[in-house]
């Protein structure tokens, strides 16, 4: 969520009604926020545990390549 807002300015999900934000968030994937982190901020927000980073050694090894 950080480095989605950092890089777009927005929250990936937005509503007025809660059940309405909750009900975005666990079945619609964010909007693409485009630029270099593109990837990593799509992995890091995905609703699978098993697709996301797994550790924060994993993410670091990401962004040193």
């Amino acid at each position: 969520m950080v480095f989605y807002r950092w890089s777009t300015g927005q929250l990936p999900f937005s509503s007025n009604s809660l059940p309405v934000l909750v009900d975005r968030i666990l079945h619609y994937h964010p909007p693409e926020p485009g630029g270099p982190l593109n990837d990593l901020i799509l992995r890091c927000l995905e609703k699978d545990p098993a697709n996301r980073f797994q550790s924060v050694s994993e993410l670091s090894s990401y962004l040193s390549h």
